[in-house]
């Protein structure tokens, strides 16, 4: 019996039906634009340790493959001392 009501709908009604999900897809599309972070940052910090030691080399080469890309990575090279 619900399929045939669905048949018997007019062109106008089913313009109207598609019209209203439409607007309601786009509603929460922009929502979700609007509150959510969508995008991954463009700048990223990185621990790296001494300058002389591997990682200080492998974040500079990291540096340069992020940059190709448009994303600014700073390496920090500090030594910090835990207390124990």
């Amino acid at each position: 019996m619900g399929r045939q009501k669905i048949r018997q709908l007019t062109l106008g009604a089913w313009s109207v039906t598609i019209i209203v999900i439409l607007l309601i897809v786009m509603f929460f599309s922009w929502m979700s634009y609007r509150f959510l972070e969508p995008f991954p940052p463009k700048t990223l910090i990185m621990a790296t340790g001494m300058e002389s030691g591997s990682y200080s080399a492998f974040g500079e080469l990291y540096q340069q493959a992020l940059a190709r890309d448009g994303i600014r990575l700073y390496c920090v090279r500090r030594l910090v001392r835990w207390r124990t």
